[in-house]
């Protein structure tokens, strides 16, 4: 299975990555590690996740909110 990040959505990870490395350097870098394992969970297991619409699931990662 692939994945790929719509443009409007590839904006808002880089700038939650830019985000946690300005609060702490090299925070950001733990954020996308943390996203990249969540994605393989999902792509892993993708029905396991809580519904929240009859199209849609919702999967938190493990660290950050």
């Amino acid at each position: 299975m692939t994945y790929r990040f719509l443009s409007p959505a590839l904006g808002d990870l880089t700038e939650a990555i830019n985000h946690y490395d300005t609060a702490s350097p090299g925070l950001g870098g733990e954020f996308i590690d943390e996203i990249e394992a969540t994605i393989r969970r999902i792509i892993l297991n993708p029905e396991a996740w809580t519904k929240v619409s009859p199209n849609h699931r919702r999967c938190r990662t493990r660290r950050f909110p």
